[in-house]
């Protein structure tokens, strides 16, 4: 238990510095508008700006591709990857951190029954996480996460990763992959947009008389998966993209936005809608394709969702690919976030379009100074530009293994 607060701590106090650097000033709140009710008309510049540092329930409501045959409730689900049963005692930890924004990755797309209903119980659980976030004068945004992957198998006689394993990187490396209902070519643009499109219309009908303290993400990071190379988790997958993809993808935001608007409720254009680059990527090609591509879209209320572990050599990368991994924060390391983030400048914040970093961190590597020093440079790069930060957590450490890209535990959800 000791290592287990210490671990706390030190995370906790890294956090910190961004959500000092973050905090909303008292004037700039707009309390009356924390209780639902119906929208009441703020913009989504107003949203962004009162946003402030947030922080993802990682690797929760997103356990995504399992055979869950075993489950029969939504905590089955959402234990499955190993991380506890959320509870509003979390989520008073995660705002009394000095977190103002809440993003819960969501799942829907193995939630859906034959004729394409939401489960009731899934929807609830849902609902309730959400509510929590109400209750501590939260912003909140929900999406649709990991629907690129629903389909994976369990290879050990397709039992329930959690009660097998105890990390979920040693559940990854038994996985067969199969991609989900998210596609992002042209022949199965169709089947897809039907299928995002009605989950969008059962989200916004069921949250219409949320104000805009709930801000909907139409899709977490839209990328290609080639079926033929996922023999494992994150095989095939391409970061990078294409122009069929990019255009496919912006077809995938108008549409996801359509059928938001679609419902009473937020038919107005008053919620705001965060929208992604083709993978969420922060490089220039599938940003300008998003920038043009916004223009197609007849909504002045939306947002740029961006997600961007930078630089990745420190924040992300493994190593097992042959690439380079480095400890050390440096002069370089923040010559590639000056240029990512002259990007933002080039195509979004020079042009009044808000912005929202809705996932990065920084992995563990047993260096904790390096780390702050990283938070420190990072969030003044955004709170500069008036971009909110979401910090991703998945709920693992592992500080004891430098070369791994997967320790963006912020918060222990075991101690809240």
């Amino acid at each position: 238990m000791k290592t287990s607060i210490k671990k706390t701590v030190c995370c906790a106090l890294t956090a910190s510095i961004m959500a000092g650097i973050f905090a909303v000033p008292a004037a700039a709140v707009d309390t009356k508008s924390t209780k639902k009710g119906g929208l009441t008309g703020l913009t989504n510049k107003q949203v962004v700006q009162q946003m402030g540092l947030g922080w993802n329930l990682g690797n929760h409501l997103d356990c995504s591709g399992v055979n869950f045959t075993e489950c029969t409730k939504p905590s089955d689900w959402e234990t499955a990857w190993s991380n506890p049963v959320a509870t509003k005692a979390m989520i008073s930890k995660v705002k009394k951190e000095g977190f103002n924004t809440l993003r819960i990755p969501v799942t829907w797309g193995d939630k859906l029954d034959a004729s394409g209903k939401i489960d009731p119980q899934w929807m609830a659980r849902v609902k309730e996480i959400v509510d929590w976030g109400y209750d501590e004068g939260m912003y909140v945004v929900i999406n649709t996460h990991h629907e690129e992957m629903t389909g994976f198998t369990n290879t050990k006689n397709n039992t329930k990763f959690r009660s097998e394993y105890t990390e979920y990187t040693e559940a990854q490396t038994v996985c067969k992959y199969a991609t989900g209902w998210l596609k992002v070519t042209k022949d199965k643009q169709a089947e897809t947009t039907a299928t995002l499109q009605n989950i969008w219309k059962q989200i916004a009908t069921e949250f219409k008389d949320y104000d805009e303290h709930l801000v909907f993400e139409v899709i977490n990071e839209p990328r290609y998966v080639d079926e033929t190379k996922a023999a494992a988790f994150q095989d095939g997958q391409d970061w990078d993209g294409k122009p069929e993809y990019y255009e496919v993808v912006n077809a995938l935001n108008k549409a996801g936005v359509e059928a938001i608007r679609s419902v009473d409720g937020n038919s107005e254009k008053e919620r705001a809608i965060m929208i992604p680059t083709y993978a969420a990527q922060l490089k220039e090609a599938p940003i300008e394709a998003l920038f043009e591509g916004m223009k197609e879209i007849d909504d002045d209320n939306l947002i740029v969702s961006i997600h961007a572990y930078e630089p990745i050599n420190l924040c992300l990368a493994k190593g097992d690919k042959g690439e380079e991994i480095t400890t050390e924060f440096t002069e370089e390391g923040k010559k590639v976030l000056d240029a990512k983030f002259a990007l933002l400048d080039k195509y979004f914040i020079n042009n009044d379009i808000p912005v929202v970093l809705g996932e990065t961190s920084i992995t563990n590597r047993n260096n904790r100074e390096q780390r702050q020093e990283w938070c420190k440079y990072y969030a003044n790069l955004a709170s500069e530009r008036h971009i909110p930060i979401i910090l991703w957590d998945s709920g693992t450490y592992g500080k004891e293994n430098p070369k791994s890209g997967e320790n963006h535990g912020w918060l222990n959800r075991n101690l809240n």
